[in-house]
């Protein structure tokens, strides 16, 4: 189903019925200027959806549109699509080849640093003992 089909839908969904014109009117405004023959396509997207049943002539009227319970499921159905497609695809961008260090992360390297320094400082400062000591245990 095409974005245009969808937003279609969709606004049948959301306005449960709806009048000839004033559908028309809005896809007209929907569609971009530069399509050709906008009265074609609105007219093949009505026939289109009456064949698929997700639409229909309300009771008692000519000229007011209703969405049927097979076109709200099938929009139920589209729109939990699209939204698990949204939520895979924020995974997929989080998950790139680069690797985002946390919080936690910097927080553990400085305390490792600060405790690597200190020894490391330690142990110049005391060097000469620590050769004294250690010429002596071999001894």
């Amino acid at each position: 189903m095409t974005d245009d089909e969808y937003k279609f839908l969709e606004f049948f969904y959301t306005r449960n019925s709806i009048q000839e014109q004033s559908l028309k009117n809005y896809l007209n405004g929907a569609l971009p200027d530069d399509m050709e023959n906008k009265q074609q396509y609105i007219a093949s997207l009505f026939s289109k959806f009456k064949e698929m049943n997700f639409i229909d002539l309300a009771p008692d009227t000519s000229t007011v549109y209703q969405i049927t319970a097979v076109g709200k499921e099938k929009y139920e159905e589209l729109s939990e699509r699209k939204e698990i497609n949204r939520r895979l695809e924020h995974l997929s961008a989080g998950r790139s080849g680069i690797f985002r260090f946390d919080t936690r992360f910097w927080i553990t390297l400085v305390i490792v640093v600060v405790v690597i320094s200190v020894l490391t400082s330690i142990l110049l400062n005391h060097w000469s003992n620590l050769t004294n000591i250690f010429k002596n245990i071999m001894k």
